[in-house]
């Protein structure tokens, strides 16, 4: 509060006074304000505040909170505040510096900041055909995280896919095995998106399983009838029905009709009729990846029924199959 007082200067005893309140101006925040964090040292921040202002604030002494917590600051030098050991645990450091005049008005400034001790680093993945499932493979992976997490994480790949996951989940991400291009995985902090991190994988391929069953009518005339049916299909070959047959060593064009594919008047001078049937699943070379191969071997007679000695069943990739190159 302020008292004016008026008098005479021939007569001092002739005055008058008036009694006004508190004299505030309000309180302004000039651009030269900042607020610097340093770096992380140990899990802890030493940040040191410039702060400019005019009006009355200059006249008081500020309160500085971070995320909601009041520390005591030192004020070695005008308009200088040093704070020693900040240690949180959150992404995001909110900084408040408030004055508060003597008539309750209170004037603050804002200021948020990426957290630099927390982390999200060591963002792996595993990539191992025993997590093969149907027609996807399971992507373990692991990171590394400080003060994140809280909201939990999300996992997006390049093809367009994502799964969403909190702290002490089970961390395996699928992606349909089509044997594409790589694919690049990248994980971020859903509380704040900016903490991410990627990494890139080799194209998703699974070994092919196949159910089907091989059908051969009467031998007429040296010749017999192929048919095959496809009934389930799971592993990268799920994704193409781009079917090569072989037959003895020669590529044939079989027909699709009627869910069968049927190869018609088939003649071999050879007792055994062997039947290769690859799908051709283009890996990250280019070349002919996965190869489904089944061997189908018959005595193939001059009566008119064959008679079946061996089927087997062999599930390997282009590397290991040289006699189909």
């Amino acid at each position: 509060m302020a008292t004016f007082v008026i008098s005479d200067n021939d007569n001092p005893t002739c005055s008058a006074s008036f009694t006004y309140g508190l004299l505030c101006c309000p309180c302004m925040f000039t651009i030269e304000t900042e607020i610097n964090l340093g770096e992380c040292d140990n899990g802890e921040l030493f940040p040191y505040l410039i702060i400019d202002s005019y009006g009355s604030c200059i006249f008081f002494d500020p309160v500085i909170t971070i995320n909601g917590n009041v520390y005591v600051a030192s004020n070695p030098s005008p308009n200088m505040y040093f704070i020693d050991e900040v240690i949180i645990p959150a992404p995001i450091l909110e900084f408040e510096i408030c004055y508060t005049l003597p008539n309750n008005e209170i004037y603050c400034y804002q200021e948020s900041f990426l957290n630099p001790c927390a982390s999200l680093t060591n963002f792996n993945v595993d990539f191992d055909l025993t997590n093969c499932e149907d027609n996807y493979m399971g992507l373990p992976f692991t990171f590394e995280s400080e003060g994140l997490g809280q909201s939990g994480f999300t996992v997006e790949s390049s093809t367009g896919a994502s799964q969403s996951y909190n702290l002490g989940d089970e961390y395996i991400f699928y992606l349909p095995a089509d044997c594409g291009q790589p694919v690049t995985l990248t994980i971020y902090d859903n509380g704040v998106p900016a903490f991410t991190q990627s990494v890139a994988v080799q194209p998703i391929c699974c070994p092919c399983l196949l159910e089907y069953s091989i059908n051969l009518s009467p031998c007429t005339n040296q010749s017999t009838d192929i048919s095959l049916d496809i009934m389930n299909v799971e592993g990268s070959c799920y994704y193409y029905d781009n079917w090569l047959f072989k037959v003895n060593g020669d590529t044939l064009p079989f027909d699709f009709i009627g869910g069968l594919y049927i190869y018609n008047g088939y003649q071999s001078a050879d007792s055994l009729i062997i039947i290769n049937l690859c799908s051709q699943v283009p890996d990250f070379l280019n070349v002919i990846g996965i190869l489904c191969q089944i061997l189908v071997l018959y005595r193939f007679l001059t009566i008119n029924v064959p008679y079946p000695i061996l089927v087997l069943l062999w599930i390997r990739t282009h590397a290991q199959e040289a006699t189909l190159a």
